[in-house]
Formats: structure tokens, C-alpha cells, sequence
């Protein structure tokens, strides 16, 4: 029975893959803000092949908002592709290689926001890998009025919150806007009469990444603050 019980383990064991997968992205959600004037701004993480077999790793684009006339381009580790191509794959070859993931967002002048998702997905037999990475894109406007230039100091506390946001903006006589958006762009919170400052309660929103965006009287965007929930 013993000599039985050996040889299904041995079977077993030579069954097993002799190598150890391991694919790695350094994150998983990335922001920039940046202004509107700019030609072209971009947002840069890795993926890295950890394990001892290549990989072929195929890249989805989705874009799930975007301001009407802004252009965005993708680059990964082979190439940089215009906003017409919405998927390729590359190759992760073993033992540390790695390649870039990187957005290039044109905004045009525009201001506004953009979130941008990028699907990962092993295209290896036997080597299972899913993952994405969101990217959220804000170029603002500029503007001369003491609202839009004294809104860009602004402190968000306790950061990680639990229940209640302290918002303060660093001129006490600036007057707009509050809206909580999540990492995906969904509006889920909303002050329309925001002081310079006050407080938002966030008992009912469970726990993640979120962003503050702050607006003057007009609706010019001035500044998004990332937040976490715990």
C-alpha cells in the first residue's frame, strides 16, 4: 500500500509544472493632473515577468470617459500605438523582464477628465494571468481669478478617512464646488455650495480610492485631490 501511495505522489509531482509563474504590475491605478495647455502629458507603470517561462501578454484598451476632442495614444513594451488600435500583444520573456504600460493623453486645450482602462491577459498555455490597470487623466484650465489660483492649495484630512472628510482650502474667501468622483470616474458625492472649509460624510461609501474635485462658482475644474476610504 505504501509502495502504492509512493508511486501516485511520484506520478503526481512529474504532472506539476517545474517552473513558478509569476507576472507583477506595479499598479493598479495611476493620476495626473496636468494642464490643459500642455501638448501632451502620460502616466507610466511596469509589468514584470518574475517566473522561469516566457509569456505572451495581450493589452485591451477601454476608455470609459473621455472630453470631447482629446487624443490618446498607448505604449507598451514594443511600440507606441495610435488611439485606432485597441489591443496587441508582447512578449515577457523569464527571469525579470519587464515592459512598459503608458497612456499618452493629447488634451487639446481642453479641460477635463479621462479614465482610461487597460485589460491584462496571459496568452500562455498553463499560465494564468488577469489583471488591469486604471489610469484617470485631469488637465485644468487656466484662469486668472482668485478663486482658480488660491483653490490649487488645498488639504484633505484624516487621509485615509473613515466617516467624515475635513476639506480646506488655503484662501477662506474662495467659494464652489465639491464632487466625490471613484477610481472609475462614478459621481458619488456632490456639495454644490462648498465653503473654503467643511466637511464631507462618508459613511455610506465603502472602502476604496476616491478624488476630491474642486470647482469654482463658473464650474472651472481647479484641482482633484486623491483620497482613500478605510
Amino acid at each position: 500500500m505504501k509502495k502504492f501511495l509512493f508511486t501516485l505522489c511520484t506520478m503526481a509531482l512529474a504532472a506539476m509544472p517545474l517552473w513558478s509563474q509569476d507576472i507583477v504590475v506595479d499598479d493598479d491605478s495611476l493620476y495626473k493632473e496636468a494642464l490643459a495647455s500642455d501638448f501632451d502629458f502620460s502616466m507610466t507603470t511596469y509589468i514584470r515577468n518574475n517566473g522561469s517561462e516566457d509569456v505572451t501578454i495581450k493589452w485591451e484598451r477601454v476608455i470609459e470617459q473621455i472630453p470631447n476632442g482629446w487624443t490618446t495614444n498607448f505604449c507598451d513594451k514594443n511600440l507606441c500605438y495610435l488611439a485606432t488600435v485597441s489591443s496587441k500583444e508582447f512578449e515577457l520573456y523569464a527571469n525579470g523582464d519587464n515592459g512598459i504600460l503608458k497612456p499618452v493623453f493629447i488634451p487639446d486645450g481642453r479641460p477635463g477628465m479621462c479614465i482610461y482602462r487597460i485589460k491584462l491577459t496571459s496568452q500562455t498555455p498553463n499560465v494564468p494571468f488577469v489583471g488591469e490597470v486604471v489610469y484617470v487623466a485631469v488637465a485644468t484650465g487656466v484662469s486668472s481669478s482668485v478663486e482658480v489660483l488660491s483653490a490649487k492649495d488645498v488639504a484633505l484630512y484624516p487621509n485615509p478617512a473613515t466617516e467624515e472628510l475635513t476639506v480646506a482650502v488655503a484662501d477662506a474667501r474662495f467659494k464652489g464646488s465639491w464632487t466625490v468622483t471613484t477610481a472609475t470616474g462614478q459621481l458619488v458625492l456632490t456639495r454644490p455650495d462648498a465653503p473654503a472649509t467643511g466637511q464631507l460624510d462618508l459613511s455610506l461609501l465603502p472602502s476604496g480610492v476616491y478624488f476630491l474635485n474642486i470647482r469654482t462658482q463658473d464650474g472651472q475644474s481647479v484641482a482633484t485631490e486623491k483620497f482613500f476610504i478605510q
